[in-house]
């Protein structure tokens, strides 16, 4: 019962599955309503975005897909081998870094500047309690 409820996809099935438990054992569903906030343990609470731009699957395949020959060493070879595959990895984007001009990564000046064309639609307005306001120009 306690998967289902952490398995909850929205607030409503949650909210049904947390009364299943209620109806079934009311000592439990207490236990469940002091613990943290769902929003650290329940699916649906879960934000709907993705935190980076890379999908942990995908990560793990192209990392399987480079350690294939190492993968039938033996356990010490097999771990050398992917030590100097990141080596060599870490060496090419340090130099490739040493070569970039910029205060921050190319992969965070774009999002920057796509966050900069996005923002120069709006105009801000301030009021005297030290909160703002944004509003879409043409807009009234």
């Amino acid at each position: 019962m306690f998967w289902s409820i952490g398995g909850a996809s929205n607030v409503q099935l949650y909210e049904a599955e947390l009364e299943k438990l209620k109806n079934f054992d009311a000592a439990a569903f207490d236990w469940v309503k002091r613990a943290p906030s769902p929003k650290s343990w329940c699916k649906a609470f879960f934000p709907p975005h993705t935190k980076y731009n890379m999908l942990t699957n995908n990560l793990c395949e192209t990392f399987n897909s480079h350690i294939l020959g190492a993968r039938e060493l033996s356990i010490i070879g097999m771990l050398e081998a992917i030590r100097k595959m990141l080596m060599d990895r870490i060496e090419k984007r340090v130099e490739w870094m040493r070569k970039y001009d910029g205060p921050v990564g190319p992969t965070i000046k774009e999002l920057i500047q796509e966050n900069i064309k996005l923002s120069s639609s709006w105009k801000t307005i301030a009021n005297r309690d030290n909160g703002f306001q944004l509003r879409a120009l043409g807009r009234a």
